[in-house]
């Protein structure tokens, strides 16, 4: 483990903790915190130390950083924690101008109804019933979003809010609170308690998997956090599976008795911890879905791009979205990708509409680049739904002292994004990677009494026009001008 206290920065054994969960791994080196002098500590589970491709690194518990297999990267390297203790405070260089962007934040983050009330009162999860209501609900690993209304209420926020909830939570000082404490009946008789699910979790491991018992889903939640599972991939990748066995792909003698089915709460539960320990058929799950289903003939059935499960927005539900899953940098992700709902619903001013081809790639672009700006401030998605990037320049501006006017900060979006793409393709990606799977092109399904499905020909329309307005030649690499009026460095690839 990493211990980092103010002064010193030492490499320290780990032998007592590893083989622990998250949870007790936290415990025990948070232990030593002081008054006044906390120890926060970022660690990963049993399914990091095991190498399972889409493991977790968790922060105090349950805040995670899920996707693209952190934790096996640590895991790896054999790290188990960094643990991080002091109690500096930072010097403002101008209060004046760091306040009036805090001031602005706060008041628009009051206003608007996401930031207001909906995550504060139900949670991500509160979003379960409108993503039903525009058919982007995925059912059964993507094959459809067809649900019965009983069904989406049983795992709702508003469901949630009523029979699991014990209380919001937030991030330190946070206004928003959307944390869910939770607590659920254990299939023991007994009582659990703990975090979530969040939406994500909630249909990929729901009604992705086939599955509308929110004691199932919830319980599972639990054990993905404590083992260091990313619940996304995770339940991509059993939806993957259970479309295989569906099609009898994956034999009966190969799941260790375990029924896998669509519907199964039990087998869900159950290949929590066999994927984390990598124990049977969790020995495979681990892997992610890209390597179970190519591995059977069928990469087809694999709902990923770049090799990363989809998340739980259904893209041929929105052209706006299907082209920021085929443009992440990471792979298939609401996030990195832009999350293009926003855009559709609630996003006032700037609103489009979902089956735009015109608009999508410059949207997407701008979505991505805010996303960009969130992540390097380290600050949290959901202001997003609250305001841009003036409060930020101004808070930025007033911390450090330096010029991060609007446009400054914009120049150093398009950097990244250019950096990352280069990268990309220096890690051998090419614009074949920057695709969807088969079935969104093949399969549609209906959208306000219209069959909608995402072509080829849309794909390559919309991918075209996102690479010119990123000033991407046709291959998607950056241009020689472009790298150069960004003052990055060149690709040798």
């Amino acid at each position: 483990m990493i211990d980092i206290s103010p002064g010193k920065a030492e490499i320290l054994p780990a032998d007592h903790v590893w083989g622990k969960t998250t949870h007790e791994t936290n415990d025990v080196l948070a232990a030593v915190s002081e008054p006044g002098n906390p120890a926060r500590v970022l660690c990963i589970g049993p399914a990091g130390e095991n190498l399972v491709r889409f493991a977790a690194v968790a922060n105090d518990r349950n805040r995670v950083y899920g996707r693209c297999g952190p934790g096996a990267v640590w895991g790896s390297k054999k790290l188990k924690a960094v643990r991080v203790r002091g109690k500096e405070k930072i010097a403002v260089a101008d209060k004046e101008k760091y306040r009036s962007g805090l001031d602005q934040a706060l008041y628009l983050m009051k206003q608007a109804p996401v930031t207001k009330r909906l995550l504060r009162d139900l949670g991500t999860a509160g979003l379960v019933e409108l993503i039903n209501l525009i058919a982007m609900l995925p059912h059964k690993n993507f094959q459809d979003c067809l649900h019965r209304d009983e069904d989406v209420g049983r795992i709702s926020g508003e469901t949630l809010a009523k029979t699991l909830l014990e209380k919001a939570g937030s991030c330190y000082l946070c206004p928003i609170g959307c944390q869910r404490h939770t607590r659920v009946a254990g299939r023991d008789g007994g009582e659990e308690r703990g975090e979530g699910p969040e939406y994500e979790t909630m249909v990929l491991m729901g009604p992705l998997c086939g599955i509308y018992d929110i004691g199932a889903i919830t319980r599972a939640n639990y054990r993905a956090n404590e083992l260091g599972l990313d619940t996304m991939s995770f339940g991509g990748t059993v939806a993957c599976a259970m479309e295989l066995a569906e099609r009898g792909l994956i034999g009966r003698d190969e799941t260790g008795g375990v029924g896998l089915a669509f519907g199964s709460g039990e087998a869900l539960e159950s290949l929590a911890g066999m994927t984390a320990r990598r124990e049977g058929l969790g020995a495979v799950l681990a892997e992610g879905s890209h390597r179970l289903a190519a591995g059977r003939g069928h990469p087809e059935y694999s709902m990923t791009v770049k090799q990363l499960e989809i998340p739980a927005y259904d893209p041929r539900a929105s052209y706006t979205q299907a082209l920021g899953y085929m443009t992440s940098p990471s792979g298939a992700c609401h996030l990195r990708g832009g999350y293009a709902v926003s855009l559709a619903f609630f996003g006032g001013a700037r609103e489009i509409p979902r089956f735009s081809l015109l608009q999508s790639p410059i949207a997407i672009r701008n979505m991505q680049n805010v996303g960009i700006l969130q992540d390097s401030l380290g600050v949290c998605r959901f202001t997003g739904y609250a305001f841009s990037s003036d409060p930020w320049a101004r808070m930025v501006g007033g911390v450090t002292g330096r010029d991060f006017s609007v446009a400054r900060l914009e120049e150093i979006e398009n950097r990244v994004a250019t950096l990352e793409r280069q990268f990309n393709f220096e890690a051998g990606a090419t614009a074949e990677d920057d695709a969807l799977p088969a079935r969104f092109a093949d399969v549609p399904i209906v959208v306000e009494g219209k069959e909608r499905r995402v072509s080829r020909e849309d794909q390559e329309r919309m991918k075209q026009d996102y690479y010119h307005v990123r000033g991407w030649d046709a291959a998607g690499r950056p241009t020689p001008g472009l790298v150069r009026s960004l003052r990055v460095e060149e690709s040798k690839r």
